[in-house]
């Protein structure tokens, strides 16, 4: 017989009317959080909440960051997390006066971190001594392969304040192949022999015209088959949105 373990939390309906569940679990350190899974994709204490549309899923994380998946060509993720490599997904940012900073990344230096997991969106809101940050990453509605992220930040002091926001989007990609999974029964991990194919990827990029432009190339599967290919694009990755007021 297995156990039901309940995690600290409450469903709600937010302020759209929808149900929505606030993660209140401090999985760092509550033992009712760490569940054994198989090492490679999830941590014994991660939690995940699914984020999308018509188009693109993002699995968002009680830990703060969230992986884009796309099945468009083959199934992947864009952006994988794996800390061991360096590679730490997205979705979080650092808020920084200069002097003290505040992180979207749980658990973060703030006084308080909120977590939301609604319906289409992922909120996470956390609170330090004069600075706040509402930070929201959802999907658009439609087959828009995008994420937004929405980031406010409140000032509770008493003067004007010189602040950054640096926000976080890894580049990555996990692909999920069979061919790995299959090779994987050889005694390496298909997660690293996975990780090790994305490695191949070579994308040398500048920016240019507000745009990321560069070229890509693959060095292909390693073995006698090994070949790769290279391929020139200029094509919008990353942008900042214009503010739109609503009847404009």
């Amino acid at each position: 017989m297995g156990a039901t373990v309940t995690i600290r939390s409450v469903l709600y309906d937010h302020e759209f009317g929808l149900p929505a569940f606030h993660y209140t679990c401090d999985q760092t350190s509550d033992p009712k959080a760490v569940t054994q899974v198989n090492p490679g994709i999830l941590g014994s204490t991660e939690h995940v909440h699914q984020v999308g549309n018509d188009r693109i899923t993002a699995i968002a994380s009680n830990y703060g960051q969230v992986r884009v998946r796309q099945d468009e060509g083959s199934p992947k993720f864009l952006n994988d997390y794996a800390p061991e490599r360096g590679c730490y997904a997205g979705g979080f940012g650092y808020l920084t006066n200069g002097k003290a900073t505040l992180s979207t990344h749980y658990p973060g230096s703030a006084k308080s971190f909120d977590r939301v997991f609604g319906a289409g969106y992922f909120r996470k809101k956390i609170a330090g001594d004069s600075y706040a940050v509402n930070h929201v990453i959802f999907a658009p509605f439609g087959d828009d392969p995008v994420l937004v992220s929405q980031v406010t930040v409140t000032n509770s002091g008493a003067s004007p304040a010189n602040l950054r926001w640096i926000e976080y989007w890894g580049c990555q990609l996990y692909q999920f192949s069979f061919r790995s999974f299959m090779e994987g029964f050889g005694g390496k991990s298909m997660h690293e022999l996975r990780r090790d194919f994305g490695t191949r990827r070579h994308e040398p990029s500048d920016w240019s015209r507000k745009r990321l432009v560069g070229s890509r190339s693959h060095a292909g599967c390693h073995g006698a088959d090994s070949r790769g290919r290279t391929v020139n694009h200029d094509a919008p990755t990353l942008a900042a949105t214009r503010d739109v007021l609503p009847g404009h």
